[in-house]
């Protein structure tokens, strides 16, 4: 009976171990995703680019500014300079889409802003 229970207890404790499994390089590099005879990291490629977009305030939820471009399409921009957040300028802006940022406002898609230029300004 003794060694029925302490095999039983060895098994147990062999079904709660983790297994450590050998460095699979696959995995190691979960981020990246591989092409014929290249790496391409998604992250560092993201569809970056430029839109021209006229800057507003939207007056809701404490207030912020969002970008509407010439097709129509609500930008969240996720770090406009202060000196862009003028209702009514119109930019060019340039960034991508953030579609994984989660934000306190329900308005326009998430827009990491990497570089602006003004167009027109509203004086």
């Amino acid at each position: 009976m003794r060694l029925i229970s302490a095999i039983l207890v060895m098994m147990l404790f062999a079904a709660c171990q983790h297994p450590q499994s050998p460095q699979d390089p696959a995995r190691e590099n979960a981020n990246e995703v591989s092409g014929a005879n290249e790496t391409i990291n998604p992250i560092a490629k993201k569809a970056l680019i430029w839109q021209k977009a006229t800057v507003v305030f939207i007056p809701h939820s404490g207030g912020f500014y969002g970008l509407v471009t010439e097709k129509g399409e609500k930008l969240l921009p996720l770090n406009l300079p202060d000196n862009f957040r003028i209702d009514g300028i119109v930019i060019n802006v340039f960034g991508h889409k953030a579609p994984n940022i989660i934000t306190s406002v329900n308005w326009g898609s998430p827009f990491d802003v990497k570089q602006v230029n003004l167009l027109i300004n509203k004086n």
